[in-house]
This record gives structure tokens, C-alpha cells and sequence, in this order.
């Protein structure tokens, strides 16, 4: 079925509005079942905040008072605040990551103070597929095609000067990049009161044929010749993530929750294909963002959420 068919069947009954569902998963059988969470918010915000360190001042007018506030006027009781952004840097004090240059105060954990003191439940943003100074940093990480070539930087190559292709370079949560993602996501559960960790950038149908994943495939005994092969590697390496995050939320945040944006997007045929992989079933909520844009806008919610 592709998204013009799903579209009209949707559209056919009433729209069923649900930010959030546990009925995705029941019946899935995944290698270590978590605990469901069916108390769900009625009015939860996505705080998006991607900072470059080219930006200064950051929080540098942040009122503890003024965010409570806002909360209230806008009727939220739940809402995504930001712990890692696309830029690889934290908004919080670390040991294992980098704290924005910028930033000179513990962002993270006012926000979380003035979302307790509403009454409001808080999960803690943390970016997966896009953290642009990791890849800077390691470029050994980064997601390459089976010819060895970055896909980022041949369509950044391709574009005129001075434009971006849109989004970063993709790195695979696997090898020692799941590693450095595991001592972060620790150090952030382990020190803050939150009712979960939303997961952004889960794009499990890019290839990856960097140094560590080929040595990975030698180790399975796979040949990259053959693509089923490889693609349910890279599946089982996603799943092995999860589970792995799963278990680091669980043991700290016995309550909290896990969501892994993408495995419940519709945007593109691509996406739709991916539910028969079930990566959905590691979920422990779930999520649609909706944005006021293009390509995920408010306009096809309704149908979206049906599904």
C-alpha cells in the first residue's frame, strides 16, 4: 500500500486524533519486552533546539518563572525538552560529551525544575542519526555507501556554493558510536528526574558500509554482495541498540519511557516499508511528530494517527 492509498483510507472514517499510542506494539515479540506505558499526555509539546556553537549567549535570558508560565498558559502537561541537539552539543554539565561552548549554566535541569514544579511530565530530547561534531570529530563513524563514498558530501558537492543539502551526515548507532551514545544516555538518566528519552533521527533503511561495520559483517560471516544479508544485519544492529538503551532508561528511570523517532514515520513509501521490521515494538510510547512544515505538517495528522 502506498501513501496515496493509506491516505484515502484514512480519510475514509473519522480521524482519530491520538498524539501518542501503545497499540503498535502489542502482540510483536521482540528479544526483551518492555514494560508499556498507556498513561499518555492530552497535550504534549516537541521543544526542538539545535544550536550551532556559532551561536552565543545561549539560555543566557532563561527565566525559571517565565518557562512555568508558558506551560500553564499552554495548557501542556507533557513536553520534549532538549539534552542533545544535532550539533553533538549538550544543553547540561558532562563528563562523557561536550556541553555547548555557549552555554555556561545547567539548561537541561532548569527546564526539568519547572516542569516538576507544574506537574508536568518532561522527556529529555537526545539526538542519534545527526550529531555534527561527532562525525567531525570521528569521521570513522559516519554511515558510508558500499563504494566507500559519504552521500552527505557528494549531494553537499553537487549544490550550488553556499548551499546545505538539508540535515548532516548520518551516523549508525552501532560499534563505538553506540558506545560513546550508552556512557551519554547513562550520565544523563543516572543525574536527572525525567519520565523518559525521545530518540530523534532513526533511519534504518540507510546503508552502512563504513570500516566498522565491514568488520562487523566479516564477523557474521556476511558477504555485502548480498544485500538481504546485509540488511538484516544493519536491522539487528538497530535492535540490539534498543534493547541496549532500554535496558540503561529501565535500570535508572524504572517509570521512564523510550521513543525512537522514525520508526513510526509515514512520510515516504520508504518509511512505510520499514513497519514490517517491527523496530516500532522497542518503543515504550509512542510518538508522531507533527511540525508546521512540509514534511511533516499538521495537515496530514489526522490521518497519520489513524494508522
Amino acid at each position: 500500500m502506498n501513501l496515496t492509498q493509506l491516505s484515502r483510507l484514512a480519510l475514509a472514517g473519522p480521524a482519530l486524533l491520538l498524539v501518542a499510542s501503545a497499540a503498535f506494539a502489542q502482540g510483536v515479540a521482540v528479544a526483551a519486552e518492555p514494560q508499556r506505558d498507556f498513561r499518555e499526555a492530552s497535550r504534549q509539546v516537541h521543544l526542538d533546539f539545535h544550536t550551532s556553537e556559532y551561536i552565543d549567549s545561549i539560555g543566557v535570558d532563561f527565566s525559571r518563572e517565565q518557562f512555568r508560565a508558558m506551560l500553564r498558559r499552554g495548557h501542556v502537561n507533557a513536553i520534549n525538552v532538549f539534552a542533545k541537539g544535532h550539533h553533538s552539543w549538550m544543553y547540561y554539565p558532562t563528563e562523557v560529551g561536550y556541553q555547548h561552548p555557549n552555554l555556561d549554566f545547567d539548561l537541561l535541569g532548569e527546564m526539568i525544575a519547572a516542569c516538576h514544579e507544574e506537574g508536568v511530565r518532561v522527556y529529555a530530547y537526545f539526538t542519534v542519526g545527526w550529531s555534527a561534531n561527532d562525525a567531525i570529530r570521528h569521521p570513522e563513524w559516519v554511515a558510508l555507501e558500499a563504494d566507500g563514498t559519504n552521500p552527505f558530501r557528494e549531494a553537499a558537492a553537487a549544490l550550488p556554493d553556499g548551499q546545505h543539502p538539508g540535515g548532516w551526515e548520518y551516523l549508525e548507532p552501532s560499534g563505538p558510536y553506540a558506545d560513546t551514545i550508552y556512557a551519554q544516555l547513562e550520565e544523563l538518566v543516572s543525574n536527572y528526574e525525567l519520565d523518559g528519552v525521545w530518540f530523534d533521527i532513526f533511519k534504518a533503511h540507510i546503508p552502512n558500509y563504513n570500516a566498522w561495520s565491514l568488520v562487523d559483517f566479516a564477523a557474521q560471516g556476511i558477504d555485502t554482495s548480498d544485500h538481504d544479508a546485509v540488511a538484516a544485519r544493519r536491522l539487528e544492529r538497530y535492535r540490539e541498540f534498543m534493547t541496549r538503551a532500554n535496558a540503561i532508561v529501565a535500570e535508572h528511570l524504572p517509570d521512564g519511557t523510550t521513543f525512537y523517532n522514525g520508526t513510526t514515520a509515514t512520510y515516504f513509501d520508504k518509511d512505510l516499508e520499514l513497519f514490517k521490521d517491527t523496530l516500532f515494538a522497542y518503543n515504550t510510547k509512542h510518538d508522531l511528530e507533527d511540525l508546521p512544515t512540509a514534511w511533516g505538517g499538521y495537515d496530514i495528522f489526522p490521518w497519520r494517527s489513524k494508522y
